[in-house]
């Protein structure tokens, strides 16, 4: 199947559920991160749900992802939508131009997941917050996780907070997995974990780019030890 078809069925097919739990999902994060109306960049949006919501609130928002389909149609939302590949490569901003970065089940589809780490911390501006979530492979095991054949690269807490700890500051990393129906109504439920349905459990990442003067001062800590 190509993207366009498994944006499509995935998305669309799929029902207005999975775009409603995109928005309660988006608006968790940036409440839970505390995120300030600011730039924001939303990478492999799929539907344009996401995007409006942000913008809704006031956010500068700009929508990246790989599908001619999915830019196509949130550009006809009234979104502003890049087409690019972002696995391995320079992302197509400047260096500190964003408040605020949304990965939602992005990087386990990537093959060089440390450059797209490394381009994240790029483009944030110091103290920006970045947002990531991907299953957890401890739970999902090998037959799961790669019944998605996008699935490239497996992450468990430890490995991502590996990734993550040596660019960012890491606000909050936490397993969850609510009951899905219960998204529509509710934020409590994101907090909590469905211990009956474990091989849906997904990684949060909620990090902070560090500012230039953290930097300063651990950098002389280091030579005054």
């Amino acid at each position: 199947m190509n993207d366009a078809g498994y944006v499509y069925e995935t998305f669309v097919e799929g029902g207005l559920r999975n775009r409603e739990l995109s928005r309660r999902k988006i608006l968790y994060y940036a409440r839970v991160g505390r995120i300030k109306r600011g730039n924001a960049l939303v990478i492999g949006f799929a539907m344009p749900d996401e995007l409006e919501t942000l913008q809704e609130r006031g956010h500068r928002v700009v929508g990246i992802d790989r599908d001619a389909y999915a830019v196509r149609v949130a550009r006809k939302k009234g979104c502003e939508a890049v087409m690019y590949d972002v696995d391995g490569g320079h992302l197509p901003f400047r260096d500190s131009c964003f408040d605020s970065v949304f990965a939602i089940h992005i990087i386990e589809h990537l093959v060089h997941s440390d450059t797209f780490v490394g381009e994240i911390h790029r483009i944030l501006k110091p103290g920006g917050i970045a947002v990531i979530e991907t299953p957890d492979y401890e739970f999902w095991g090998p037959r799961r996780f790669y019944v998605d054949k996008t699935h490239t690269t497996p992450f468990t807490k430890s490995s991502l907070r590996k990734t993550l700890r040596c660019k960012f500051d890491l606000i909050r990393i936490r397993r969850m997995c609510p009951p899905f129906i219960l998204w529509r109504f509710t934020y409590l439920m994101f907090g909590l974990v469905n211990p009956l349905n474990m091989q849906r459990v997904s990684l949060a990442c909620i990090a902070r780019k560090r500012r230039l003067d953290e930097l300063t001062g651990t950098t002389e800590q280091r030579s005054a030890g």
